[in-house]
């Protein structure tokens, strides 16, 4: 700012001193026309006004080079600010982005934290589920769930089993973590036939519903908690 400042001073300087030396020259310039209407001269005044001829041509190429580097000065005073500001903002983005960064690691790591402890409760539901299993067969003399037919014999007596152990017994002997068939656990995560139009209702809505990076951090969980995933919980859709 102070470069510009000065550069103005030195323009205006230069602009007053040019309007001085213009108004001798223009003083002289009639003088001069004055004695030559009266057929007389003065060499003296002519070589005057001869070197102030140059000395305005010179000032007048001074001023525009002074203007010119005002010009150049505010040019660059401009492009400096702008370019203070794009850095602000190129600062701004790298921050934007390593927060970003940082909140896709930490859902991450919070579904690492969930997946792993909902694991673990599928893994105790499954153990303590075969266990109820085994003791309504054995209470009832029933075969084996997974033997059992449509409209068999054996349905109708689990059936009977059911009503006997007591309400929403069927739901809690059949409903399993491991199941591949639209079960309460898996419920809340399905999208029902009027919601999605004409597709399955056993589509799941991550990829419909969330951008890549938070999709493509998701999978990355599920791919790791899938490896390590004890093996009646592997697989599935």
């Amino acid at each position: 700012m102070i470069q510009i400042e000065e550069a103005r001073r030195a323009l205006e300087e230069l602009t007053t001193d040019e309007a001085e030396l213009a108004r001798i020259h223009a003083e002289q310039a009639n003088h001069l026309r004055t004695l030559r209407d009266r057929g007389t001269t003065d060499l003296e005044l002519e070589a005057k006004h001869a070197a102030l001829s140059t000395m305005l041509t010179e000032q007048r190429g001074h001023i525009g080079n002074a203007r010119f580097y005002l010009v150049a000065v505010e040019t660059e005073q401009i492009k400096s600010g702008q370019l203070d500001q794009l850095r602000r903002k190129v600062a701004e983005l790298l921050k934007r982005r390593d927060e970003t960064d940082m909140l896709l690691v930490q859902l991450g790591t919070m579904l690492t934290q969930q997946i792993t402890k909902i694991t673990a409760a599928r893994v105790i539901w499954l153990a303590e589920l075969e266990e109820a299993q085994e003791e309504a067969r054995s209470l009832f003399a029933l075969p084996h769930l997974g033997q059992v037919a449509a409209f068999s014999s054996s349905r109708a007596a689990w059936l009977d089993a059911f009503n006997e152990i007591g309400p929403r017994a069927q739901e809690a002997l059949t409903y399993s973590p491991v199941s591949t068939f639209v079960s309460g656990l898996e419920q809340g995560y399905m999208r029902s036939q009027s919601e999605a139009g004409s597709t399955s209702a056993e589509q799941w809505p991550v990829s419909a519903y969330l951008d890549r990076p938070v999709t493509l951090t998701i999978a990355q969980v599920l791919e790791e908690q899938h490896r390590q995933a004890p093996h009646p919980f592997g697989g599935g859709q």
